[in-house]
């Protein structure tokens, strides 16, 4: 069986089947589909800047700084990835620099320029941004990646960065793999019944009845 690669930060590890990660395990063994490559604390900021001298599905291995070991990011040519990032810009970076749609406006431009160096080569799909956490219901905050914006903007922003890399999606005609929809409360904020406690989710069967019927 062809397996879909998920790249990106901490959040693809929610497609891992490793107990020990936190994230949980598959009940249902039709999920285990996923070849993992976590590049650590990563973001699209720095994708939107360096495009392909950061991450290129041509391109033997990547550097993990965190972890001081290297991930090949190379894959088969027509093989499925899953491209997983978006969660740290939100929490760390996009509200230092004023009005969040105009910095995810100039970001999704970036992105767009980014996919469509692939979209020819590989089936390709980007992985929504997970809701964000209330910050008061964070059990330990990362104090390298901290919250800058308060929970509104945050969620607001999670919203219209998941509309852009929608839009991507249709444009380019390639999957969307909405995490967001499946993670989200009431709030729309993180379910913290769906989490760790602290910004990931963890694996549900909502999760798993999306995958066996994702792409039908």
């Amino acid at each position: 069986m062809n397996r879909t690669v998920v790249i990106g930060d901490s959040h693809s590890q929610l497609f891992s089947n490793i107990e020990s990660l936190g994230r949980g395990v598959w009940d249902d063994p039709c999920c285990d589909i996923f070849d993992v490559r976590w590049i650590g604390p990563v973001t699209y900021f720095r994708l939107c800047r360096d495009k392909n001298d950061f991450i290129d599905f041509n391109r033997d291995i990547i550097y993990n700084s965190a972890n001081n070991s290297t991930v090949s990011t190379r894959i088969e040519k027509g093989g499925s990835i899953l491209l997983s990032l978006g969660e740290i810009d939100i929490r760390c970076n996009i509200h230092k620099h004023g009005d969040y749609r105009v910095t995810i406006d100039k970001m999704s431009d970036e992105i767009d320029s980014y996919v469509n160096q692939y979209i020819d080569d590989f089936d390709l799909h980007l992985c929504s941004i997970l809701p964000p956490i209330n910050k008061n219901n964070c059990i330990s905050e990362n104090k390298e990646f901290p919250f800058i914006g308060t929970d509104e903007e945050r969620r607001d922003s999670t919203i219209y960065f998941n509309e852009k890399l929608l839009g991507i999606s249709k444009k380019y005609r390639i999957g969307y793999f909405d995490v967001y929809s499946l993670y989200k409360n009431e709030y729309n904020m993180l379910d913290i019944e769906k989490s760790d406690n602290i910004v990931h989710a963890k694996k549900t069967k909502e999760l798993e009845k999306y995958i066996r019927e994702y792409g039908k």
